[in-house]
C-alpha cells in the first residue's frame, strides 16, 4: 500500500514537470507562429512602402524628363526663328562662313540645355539631307517618338557607339530649314538618376512607347527591345515571359502602376528566378511618351526582415529551453524539500503561501498599473516640453522683434498662443504622474500671496476686461504650497476670462474670513485655529453655468469649451490640490449672470519662524552686459535657443552638450552663471551642481527643470542652486530668473 502511494506521488511529480515543459514548448511554437504572422504583415508593409517610394522616384524622373524635353522644344522653336540664328545661317549658306553659326548654336546648347550633344540643320525633316552639323557624327534612326505640326521627335543611335541613344527634336523655321537638337539620353540619365539612392537589386530604365530601351544603368541593352532583353535572360532558365509581356503591354497603353513577375534581370547571377516588382510611370512627350520603369527585387527588400525573424526565433527557442531547464531544476529542489517535511504540513503551508502570493500579486499589479499610468504621463509631458521649448522660445523672440503693424505679427502670435495653451495642458496632465514633486508646505503670507497673484493676473487680462484685486487689510497666514495654490487661482481666473469671452466684463479677486458654518469643511490643518478659514473668491460676470453643468465641472475630462477648449483636467486637479490643503472649492453660478468660485482654506494662528539658511556666496549686482554664462543642455535645439536668445541680450554665452566636461571647463575659464538642464544622461544634475559649487563657490547656478521636486527645493534652500525655471521656458523667463537671483 505504501509503495503504491509512493509511486502515485512520483507520477504526480512527473506530471508537474511534464505539463509545464509541454506548455513552454507550446508557448514557444505559438510565439514563433505569431512572429511569422507579424513577419508577413511587416513584409507586406515594407513592400507597399517600397512600392510607394519608387512610384514617387519614377514619377519625379518622369516629370523631369517631360520638363527637359518640353523646355528644349520650346527653346529650340524660339531659337531657330531669331534674327541672330537666321543671319548666321545666311552667312553660312551664302558666304560659306561657319563660325557665326557654330558660335551661336554652341551658346544655345550650353545656355538652354546642358544635355544637348549636337545640332544639325537640313533641308527636310530627314537627317540624310543635312548640310551643317555642330559635331560630325553619323546617326541612325531607331524609333519615332512624336510627330505633330510643331516638332518631330525621334530616337537615334550613333554608328560609332550603338549603345548610346539620343533624342532628336526637329523643328522648322520660317525659312523652311529644319533644325535638329540631339539630346544625349545617357547624360540625361546620369543627371536624373545617378544621384538617387537606389537599393541593391533595383534597376531603373527608360523605354519609348514601343518598348525600346533608351536609358539604363546597363549600356548593353540600350537600343534593344525590353521584351527581347527579358526573353534572352530566360534562355536556359526558369521564368514567366507571359507576365513580362503583359506588363510591357500595359506600359505601352500609357498606364501608370505596379505589377509583379517571376524571372531574372540584369543584376541576377544564379539560375533560380526570383520575384520582381515593376513600378512604371509614363512621361509625355508631345503626342508620344516614354516609360520610366523601376524593377525591384523582393528578396533584397525582405532579406533584413527575414534575418531579424531568424534571430528572434532562435531567441524564443533559447528562452523556452531555459524555461524548461528552470522548471526541471525547481522540480528537483522541491522534491528534496518535500522529503524533509510531512505531506500534511507541506500542503497547509503551500495553501497559505499561495493565498499570500495571490493577494500580494493583486496589490502589486494594481500598484504597477498606477505607476505605469504615472510614468507614461510624465514621459509624455517631458517629450512635449522638449518640443515646446524651441516653439515657444523662437516664437517669443520673433514676437518681441515685431510690432502689431507687421503683417506677420498675427501669425507669430498664433504660434506663441498655441504653444502657451499646449504648455498649460501638459502641465495639467503631468500633475497626475509626477513623483517627488513640490509638496513642501510652509507658512504663506496672504498679503504677499495676493500681491504676486495680482501681478500674474494682470498679465493675463485682455483690454476688454476690468480686473480688480482686493487684498486683506490685516496680515493672515496659510499653511500650504505656494506653487500649487497659485496654479489653482490662476486656473480659475483663466476660466473666468474665457467665460467672459470677447465682451467687456468684470473680474474680481478678493479675500475675506469665515464662511457660513454649513459651508465650512470640517478639516483642520493642525497649525491654525479650528473653523477659522480664509476665503479666496474669484468672481466674473461671464456666461455662467446651469445647475447640471455645475455638478459635472469637477469630473475628469469634462469641459464646456467644445473643440477649441481645454483638456477637462484643470478643475479636477484644482480640487485635488485644495483637498490636500484641507480646504474646499465652492461654486455659485447662474446662466447669463456669471460665476463665483470660493476657495476655503484653514488659516494659521500665527506665522512659524523660518529656519535661517546658510547660503553659499554667489555673484551679486553684476552688469548683465558683461556676464559670462555657461549653458549645459544635451538637447541641441534648446541649447541653441537659449544661447541665441541670451547672446542677443548682451550676455557672453558658452554652450555645452557634453556634461562630463563641464567641471574641466569651469577650472579653465571663469564664468558668472551656470545654467543646467535637469535631464542629463551622463551625470545627475544634483551631482553636477554640487561639484560645480565646490569648484567655483562664487558661481551662480540656475536649473531648467520639468517639475519642482523636493531635490530642487532642498538644493535652493541649502544654496546649491540659486534659482530655477520651469520648462518649457522662454528666454526672457530665464533672464528674469538670472537677474532676480543676482539682485539686478
Amino acid at each position: 500500500m505504501e509503495q503504491k502511494e509512493q509511486e502515485q506521488t512520483r507520477n504526480s511529480r512527473n506530471l508537474r514537470v511534464l505539463w509545464p515543459a509541454i506548455a513552454s514548448v507550446l508557448i514557444g511554437f505559438v510565439l514563433i507562429f505569431l512572429l511569422a504572422a507579424l513577419l508577413k504583415e511587416y513584409s507586406n508593409r515594407m513592400i507597399e512602402s517600397q512600392k510607394a517610394t519608387y512610384a514617387n522616384i519614377v514619377r519625379n524622373i518622369s516629370i523631369s524628363i517631360e520638363n527637359e524635353v518640353s523646355q528644349t522644344e520650346q527653346s529650340l522653336q524660339f531659337f531657330v526663328n531669331t534674327k541672330d540664328f537666321n543671319d548666321a545661317l545666311v552667312t553660312f549658306t551664302d558666304e560659306k562662313k561657319g563660325w557665326p553659326l557654330n558660335q551661336i548654336s554652341l551658346l544655345f546648347c550650353v545656355y538652354y540645355s546642358q544635355v544637348i550633344e549636337n545640332m544639325i540643320i537640313s533641308t527636310d525633316d530627314h537627317l540624310s539631307s543635312s548640310f551643317w552639323s555642330l559635331k560630325r557624327k553619323n546617326y541612325t534612326k531607331a524609333a519615332l517618338v512624336s510627330q505633330n505640326e510643331f516638332a518631330t521627335m525621334n530616337i537615334y543611335l550613333t554608328n560609332e557607339n550603338p549603345m548610346h541613344a539620343f533624342l532628336g527634336i526637329t523643328v522648322s523655321n520660317t525659312k523652311g530649314y529644319f533644325v535638329t537638337a540631339m539630346l544625349d539620353l545617357d547624360l540625361m540619365y546620369q543627371r536624373l538618376v545617378s544621384h538617387i539612392k537606389i537599393d541593391p537589386g533595383t534597376d531603373i530604365l527608360v523605354k519609348n512607347s514601343d518598348g525600346l530601351v533608351v536609358m539604363s544603368s546597363s549600356p548593353s541593352i540600350i537600343g534593344e527591345d525590353a521584351g527581347e532583353v527579358y526573353r534572352s535572360l530566360l534562355q536556359g532558365k526558369q521564368g514567366n515571359p507571359e507576365a513580362m509581356s503583359t506588363i510591357i503591354g500595359h506600359q505601352g497603353e500609357q498606364q501608370e502602376g505596379s505589377e509583379t513577375f517571376i524571372g531574372h534581370w540584369l543584376y541576377d547571377q544564379g539560375p533560380t528566378p526570383s520575384k520582381k516588382l515593376s513600378v512604371y510611370v509614363p512621361a509625355i512627350a508631345d503626342s508620344g511618351f516614354f516609360i520610366i520603369s523601376a524593377i525591384i527585387d523582393y528578396d533584397e527588400i525582405l532579406r533584413p526582415v527575414q534575418a531579424m525573424f531568424a534571430k528572434v526565433s532562435v531567441l524564443v527557442v533559447a528562452i523556452s529551453l531555459v524555461f524548461i531547464g528552470l522548471i526541471v531544476y525547481l522540480y528537483y529542489a522541491g522534491r528534496r524539500k518535500e522529503e524533509m517535511e510531512k505531506e500534511n504540513r507541506y500542503l497547509r503551508e503551500l495553501n497559505r503561501t499561495l493565498q499570500l502570493v495571490n493577494e500580494n500579486q493583486r496589490v502589486k499589479n494594481h500598484q504597477q498599473r498606477l505607476e505605469i499610468i504615472g510614468t507614461m504621463t510624465c514621459g509624455i509631458a517631458h517629450e512635449f516640453n522638449n518640443l515646446l521649448t524651441p516653439i515657444m522660445g523662437y516664437s517669443g523672440m520673433l514676437l518681441a522683434q515685431k510690432t502689431k503693424q507687421d503683417p506677420e505679427w498675427g501669425d507669430v502670435k498664433e504660434i506663441f498662443d498655441a504653444s502657451e495653451k499646449a504648455k498649460e495642458i501638459i502641465q495639467q496632465i503631468s500633475a497626475f504622474g509626477r513623483k517627488n514633486t513640490d509638496m513642501t508646505f510652509h507658512q504663506i503670507s496672504v498679503q504677499h500671496f495676493f500681491t504676486q497673484l495680482e501681478k500674474l493676473s494682470l498679465g493675463l487680462m485682455p483690454s476688454t476686461i476690468h480686473f480688480s484685486c482686493t487684498s486683506p487689510d490685516n496680515e493672515y497666514f496659510l499653511f500650504g504650497n505656494t506653487t500649487q495654490l497659485t496654479q489653482v487661482v490662476l486656473n480659475l481666473i483663466v476660466n473666468g476670462i474665457e467665460a467672459i469671452g470677447k465682451q467687456e466684463g468684470q473680474l474680481n479677486l478678493s479675500f475675506n474670513l469665515d464662511p457660513s458654518p454649513e459651508e465650512a469643511p470640517h478639516a483642520n490643518s493642525g497649525s491654525g485655529k479650528p473653523n477659522t478659514y480664509g476665503c479666496i473668491r474669484i468672481t466674473d460676470n461671464g456666461c455662467g453655468m446651469d445647475e447640471t453643468t455645475q455638478k459635472q465641472i469637477f469630473n475628469p475630462f469634462f469641459t464646456t469649451k467644445g473643440k477649441q477648449g481645454g483638456s477637462g483636467l484643470g478643475l479636477l486637479i484644482s480640487e485635488n490640490i485644495i483637498n490636500a490643503h484641507h480646504g474646499k472649492i465652492l461654486v455659485s453660478s447662474e446662466p447669463g449672470k456669471g460665476s463665483s468660485f470660493t476657495i476655503m482654506l484653514p488659516l494659521s494662528e500665527k506665522p512659524i519662524a523660518e529656519p535661517e539658511q546658510e547660503l553659499i556666496p554667489s555673484l551679486k549686482k553684476q552688469d548683465p552686459a558683461v556676464l559670462d554664462v555657461l549653458i549645459v543642455n544635451e538637447d541641441a535645439i534648446a541649447l541653441r535657443l537659449f544661447s541665441k536668445g541670451l547672446s542677443k541680450r548682451g550676455y557672453q554665452v558658452t554652450k555645452m552638450q557634453d556634461s562630463l566636461d563641464v567641471l574641466e571647463v569651469l577650472q579653465q575659464q571663469a564664468f558668472s552663471i551656470l545654467v543646467v538642464d535637469d535631464e542629463l544622461r551622463e551625470i545627475a544634475w544634483t551631482d553636477l551642481a554640487m561639484r560645480s559649487r565646490q569648484t567655483v563657490p562664487s558661481l551662480t547656478i540656475v536649473l531648467l527643470t520639468s517639475t519642482i521636486s523636493k531635490d530642487v527645493i532642498d538644493s535652493v534652500s541649502t544654496g546649491v542652486l540659486d534659482g530655477y525655471v520651469l520648462k518649457p521656458a522662454l528666454v526672457n523667463e530665464l533672464e528674469e530668473e538670472i537677474l532676480d537671483v543676482l539682485k539686478l
